[in-house]
């Protein structure tokens, strides 16, 4: 999903979340039927299917940390009742 869907909150469970190469998400083409289809995955990877040896570092805001909850209490207040977990964007690093 690409934005807010209200009639699918607290009825739709997210099992995954890009913290990564969002652009590259952003970049897929969208409609029905999509225009000129030329997006491909070519390859996708789990990171707990990888190798402990090749997989990347990866860096995440801690969300029991003080910061975080300010975050999520700026995010809330500014956006009142369009606020959703999904509306949190979420500092980290991929080495």
């Amino acid at each position: 999903m690409r934005q807010a869907y209200p009639s699918l909150e607290k009825r739709y469970t997210a099992f995954g979340r890009m913290i990564s190469g969002l652009d590259a998400i952003r970049a897929i083409k969208t409609g029905e039927p999509v225009d000129e289809p030329r997006d491909k995955m070519v390859k996708v990877q789990i990171l707990a299917d990888m190798p402990a040896a090749t997989r990347p570092k990866i860096r995440v805001i801690d969300p029991h940390s003080a910061w975080f909850a300010a975050e999520v209490a700026q995010v809330r207040n500014q956006m009142g009742a369009d606020f959703t977990a999904c509306a949190i964007q979420i500092p980290s690093e991929v080495k």
